[in-house]
């Protein structure tokens, strides 16, 4: 949505859109789902590591982000990938 990949004058309409795309990629075995909500809705998902490993390679591959890894004694972060990448 906020990348412009999804586009309407109505937000209502928007989410009904992604939802429907997060339904579509979780059906693929694209996506798997974490939790259901309340209202039988995707609550929470996460990518399958085969999924997530391709994704990384397709994106440093396309120059799209980097990933920073900080190492700290004090915590176990996961590393973060900034998008937007400048060439």
């Amino acid at each position: 949505m906020a990348e412009g990949l999804i586009s309407s004058t109505s937000i209502d309409m928007i989410e009904d859109v992604s939802y429907g795309c997060l339904t579509e990629l979780v059906e693929r075995c694209m996506v798997q789902v974490g939790k259901y909500g309340s209202t039988k809705k995707i609550k929470t998902c996460r990518l399958h590591d085969l999924m997530r490993d391709l994704c990384l390679s397709k994106g440093n591959e396309e120059n799209f982000f980097d990933i920073v890894n900080f190492a700290s004694t004090a915590s176990k972060a996961a590393p973060i990938a900034s998008y937007g990448k400048k060439k």
